[in-house]
């Protein structure tokens, strides 16, 4: 047999080996090609119609502001090494939670120090409104209820969520009683919606 007919049969085999090798995983990436191709051409009017329904249909996912709650584990100073490191939006709810830490752990300097760093100006209504919030916490502890009360009173329930409702409260009531106003801190309690008033939040209040 000539040489070059005897290569020419080699490589037919060989092209016949490899393409019997390969059969399934070229079949598995034309499928997966296809299905992308699928997803990237348009849909037909009535589909996208549907599809419009059923994304609304689907509740939003929650965004997690308050890390402080949502990650009891961990530490100010994780809260504050992490913050060093993130930017923008994450950067300023990092720092919040580490202040937040701080007064939990009765830490007024370091809370005062970060919350006096960090005045979030131009940030979305939650960022102000928690700065203005664990700073009345501040004035309170620092045996200033009317700073505090002032704070508070620049807050609206309408703006905050409902961890935010709750700690609002709760300040107020501590502010009331830290200036002997009984009356008023216990009529705050009567003045709570039905929304907000179950039983772990009456207890946070007394």
């Amino acid at each position: 047999m000539p040489s070059h007919c005897a290569a020419g049969l080699l490589r037919t085999l060989t092209v016949a080996l490899v393409l019997s090798l390969v059969s399934g995983c070229l079949r598995s990436a034309t499928k997966d090609t296809v299905d992308w191709q699928e997803r990237l051409e348009p849909a037909p009017a009535t589909q996208v119609k549907e599809t419009v329904k059923d994304a609304d249909a689907v509740a939003s996912p929650v965004v997690i502001r308050d890390l402080a709650e949502a990650e009891p584990e961990s530490s100010a100073w994780t809260f504050l090494e992490r913050a060093l490191d993130a930017k923008d939006v994450q950067a300023e709810l990092l720092f919040l939670a580490a202040a937040k830490r701080f007064l939990q752990a009765t830490r007024y300097e370091q809370a005062e120090i970060i919350l006096a760093r960090t005045q979030y100006r131009n940030a979305e209504s939650w960022v102000i409104d928690q700065h203005k919030l664990l700073t009345a916490a501040l004035a309170l502890a620092g045996e200033n209820p009317s700073a505090a009360w002032r704070l508070l009173a620049d807050t609206e329930d309408v703006e905050l969520d409902y961890g935010q409702r709750r700690l609002r409260y709760d300040l107020q009531f501590q502010t009331l009683f830290a200036q002997e106003k009984h009356h008023e801190a216990l009529a705050l309690i009567g003045n709570l919606s039905l929304k907000d008033s179950t039983p772990e939040h009456t207890d946070s209040l007394l």
